[in-house]
């Protein structure tokens, strides 16, 4: 039986401090059928040089040109992908030991009927520190689970090629919340798994560190289409994006901590029915 081809997106843009450790962490998989294709936004760092030193070094394919964004150049990858299995690693990111892709195929191979595997990760710093577990809190991670926040770690998350739809290019924080979506939406099977698979790198210019009013909107109005325009749910997404706004706009960060803290208390009262992660 041949073996699964896994197709490894990786989007990039001035992250040279971070890059090698992603690619680092895809060239020395013990599992050795794998395409890696990076996709850069012309950076003006010394991204290019480090891809030039791997060039020719394993199954690697770069383009270099301008995008639209993140989910833009995403696609981008995976029109060009030949897998069986697509995940995508970002610039910052990386595979915490060389055996992840190994122990994803296994799991492929065991449970011929799963679309879509997720797994679990650690929080670390711009020097790789591990900050804290990402611990999948759901034993299933299921269709109506998912509706509430984005319960998926997407760098340790992989899926077979037939299922695959393209990301939303016109969102820039949560295209991948609205892909695992449209995944249980089209009847996706989906297998949560204990393992450790991906570093999750927070620093000054990661998206999710950033947290700013945008991607409170966009959350808000994801919760809008899931739940209603007067559901409870998006109701208190909006209350966090004024927050987040009230923040930007004065430049009075109290406003964002407390949107912080009550999101957390009304984490704990609804028991994750209402929430803005």
């Amino acid at each position: 039986m041949s073996k699964l081809l896994v197709s490894i997106v990786t989007p990039s843009f001035n992250q040279g401090d971070f890059i090698d450790d992603c690619i680092q962490s895809i060239k020395n998989q013990t599992y050795d059928n794998i395409e890696h294709i990076i996709i850069d936004a012309c950076s003006t760092d010394n991204t290019k040089e480090i891809l030039d030193k791997h060039k020719g070094t394993y199954n690697l394919k770069f383009l270099i040109e301008p995008d639209s964004g993140p989910a833009n150049a995403i696609n981008k990858g995976f029109n060009l992908a030949k897998g069986d299995l697509f995940c995508w690693l970002n610039s910052d990111d990386y595979y915490l030991h060389k055996e992840v892709i190994q122990t994803v195929i296994n799991y492929f191979e065991k449970y011929k009927t799963i679309d879509l595997v997720t797994g679990c990760g650690y929080k670390v710093d711009s020097s790789g520190k591990w900050i804290e577990p990402i611990i999948n809190r759901h034993e299933k991670i299921t269709k109506n689970r998912i509706r509430y926040e984005d319960s998926m770690l997407q760098p340790s998350t992989f899926w077979k090629k037939e299922v695959h739809v393209h990301l939303n290019e016109k969102l820039k924080y949560v295209f991948d919340w609205i892909l695992f979506l449209q995944f249980f939406k089209n009847g996706a099977n989906v297998l949560s798994v204990y393992d450790y698979l991906s570093a999750y790198r927070i620093h000054d210019l990661s998206r999710t560190y950033i947290d700013n009013s945008d991607r409170k909107k966009e959350i808000a109005n994801v919760l809008k289409v899931n739940f209603g325009a007067f559901s409870i749910q998006y109701f208190w997404g909006f209350y966090m994006y004024l927050l987040y706004k009230l923040s930007d706009v004065t430049s009075f960060g109290i406003f964002k901590r407390f949107a912080i803290l009550s999101n957390m208390m009304m984490n704990k009262i609804s028991v994750g029915r209402i929430v803005s992660y």
